[in-house]
């Protein structure tokens, strides 16, 4: 087949971060202590450039309104915040490494008000919200030393957190916080074995799961009822890598160790779809269209495009996972408008999964040259 998707221009980039809106996008290169700010409906020309006192920038974050964007060092316990709007608006929080007596820090988010900053401290001693507004300071301790420990409610006036209880034989307890003063409202006991997870989902229920060991999923209501439990089948092996929900909250996709993908409707709590990832998948759907990069050398500098093709060829399997810089576990992702939902192995480390929720077929398979370290999907599906 002769048919062909053009690139945009490659740009050298160690940090990459996309936009909410899906206007811009926000990188780093190593060694250059500088955030670019590209505009994406302007083909990627350079928008805006803000100089860091950042050795190394390790984490970047949009607010949700995509007005502010943090950049952090992970080593230095530092973090700036630069304006949009407000170019020589800047603002920094410095919270200290345990060298220099802080607590240090693991990473950040923001609220969903996009006017404050959360970090958690390392070893997890305590998540620190910041003011943008006040510059109040407040601090929630006891919390669980897992990754997702934390959500905002979809309306962003609620916060739920996995703590446990050290004058309870720490239990484990969702407490839900009111952001307006960023107080406890009320709390519910975890029911399941071993807490790994937790995201709220449009319709203010609460989805928890238990850690590899027990692959569990639990739905809760926002008050902490127990409305649903999803234990694993004998045709699911125990160990759940990635978890998402539809924007809509009608689904629920969860991948385990073994590429295993499960996409459960939350109306029946039935599987719409069950797949275990690998090549001969493709065969599958004959609709399936096979995108692969391909370099041309040029004299000036290598050009990048996509073409379409009937097999795959060099299809790379890897057994190593510790590789550096390489994503070691599964990672899934919906669409702005649930309508795609995109899936990474790394048992196929140059490969990307696209599957049309409607009908519940894999509609795209993305090949890259190289290993892919990050992935997003613009606010429109039909953009990638």
């Amino acid at each position: 087949m002769n048919s062909s998707i053009s690139f945009s221009e490659s740009i050298l980039a160690t940090k990459v971060v996309l936009s909410p809106n899906g206007y811009f996008v926000a990188y780093t290169v190593q060694n250059h202590e500088k955030l670019w700010i590209r505009s994406i409906k302007e083909n990627l020309t350079i928008s805006e450039t803000f100089v860091t006192i950042l050795s190394n920038v390790d984490q970047i974050e949009w607010s949700i309104d995509s007005v502010y964007i943090a950049c952090g060092s992970i080593d230095q316990a530092l973090i700036q915040i630069f304006s949009l709007d407000d170019k020589k608006w800047k603002c920094k929080i410095d919270i200290g490494n345990g060298i220099s007596g802080g607590v240090g820090l693991l990473d950040f988010c923001w609220s969903r008000m996009s006017r404050h900053l959360l970090t958690t401290a390392c070893h997890h001693i305590q998540l620190t919200i910041w003011s943008l507004v006040d510059k109040d300071v407040h601090s929630i301790r006891d919390i669980l030393p897992i990754e997702d420990y934390k959500s905002f409610s979809p309306d962003g006036k609620e916060l739920a957190v996995a703590k446990f209880d050290v004058c309870d034989s720490g239990k484990k307890f969702v407490h839900i916080y009111d952001i307006s003063n960023w107080k406890c409202n009320r709390r519910f006991n975890y029911m399941g074995m071993d807490l790994k997870g937790l995201k709220w989902y449009p319709d203010k229920k609460l989805l928890i799961w238990d850690s590899v060991l027990f692959s569990n999923i639990y739905i809760y209501s926002s008050q902490g009822d127990l409305l649903n439990h999803c234990p694993p089948d004998g045709n699911f092996s125990r160990g759940i890598q990635s978890i998402d929900s539809s924007p809509t909250g009608q689904f629920i996709a969860f991948i385990n160790h073994k590429n295993q993908l499960r996409l459960m409707n939350t109306l029946s709590y039935g599987m719409s779809l069950d797949e275990t990832l690998n090549i001969s998948l493709i065969s599958h759907f004959p609709t399936c269209i096979l995108y692969s990069e391909q370099i041309i050398p040029s004299s000036h500098k290598l050009q990048r495009k996509y073409e379409i093709k009937k097999h795959f060829r060099g299809i790379e399997k890897s057994i190593d996972r510790m590789e550096s810089g390489k994503i070691t576990i599964p990672i899934l992702k919906f669409s702005w408008d649930g309508k795609l939902i995109s899936a990474y192995t790394p048992t196929f480390p140059n490969i990307l999964w696209i599957w049309d929720i409607s009908t519940t077929k894999l509609t795209s398979v993305l090949q890259q040259q190289q290993h892919i370290k990050g992935k997003a999907l613009f606010i429109y599906s039909s953009i990638f």
